[in-house]
């Protein structure tokens, strides 16, 4: 079996995704403050995870996006494949020395938790840009599913809801 998520977008615009049954027990479906907070952390694609609408619309694959979308609910595309990884990030923490110049008194060292996206990053800046309020991810390695759904899940026809095909 199939199923449909169809996704809440600016202007009273739906998009379309499919997923498998297989994958529906990978599926987690992310508020998207709370997805984009985590994305932010992935240091390989930081000019997209720190962007904004004019930024992702600048993106060179946007269009590929938005012609896959356009076929709504006749040809529904994938969720994008996602992993929660973590990073040290070292922080230098100065003080005052001779006059106006500082000294690093100590590196400040901090674990930083992290979502990497492993493939549809274009369908997520699409979704993105057009409003979504809730993004559908599958986890990638099995793990990390109940840390996102722990603080992000979206809640059920609050931005999205399943038709089964």
């Amino acid at each position: 079996m199939e199923y449909i998520i169809e996704i809440d977008l600016e202007e009273e615009k739906k998009a379309y995704m499919k997923v498998s049954e297989d994958q529906k027990r990978k599926l987690v479906i992310v508020n998207r403050e709370r997805f984009l907070e985590l994305w932010k952390g992935d240091p390989n694609f930081t000019e997209l995870s720190h962007g904004d609408r004019e930024v992702w619309e600048k993106d060179r694959k946007y269009q590929d996006a938005a012609e896959g979308f356009s076929l709504g609910i006749r040809n529904p595309v994938p969720p994008a494949n996602v992993t929660m990884l973590s990073r040290e990030v070292i922080t230098p923490i100065y003080g005052k020395s001779f006059f106006f110049f500082k000294k690093i008194l100590y590196n400040k060292k901090e674990e930083i938790e992290y979502l990497a996206i492993n493939n549809g990053i274009t369908r997520t800046i699409w979704l993105l840009s057009k409003g979504a309020k809730c993004i559908p991810l599958i986890d990638d390695d099995g793990k990390s599913r109940d840390n996102l759904r722990k603080f992000s899940e979206c809640k059920l026809k609050q931005g999205y809801q399943f038709i089964s095909i």
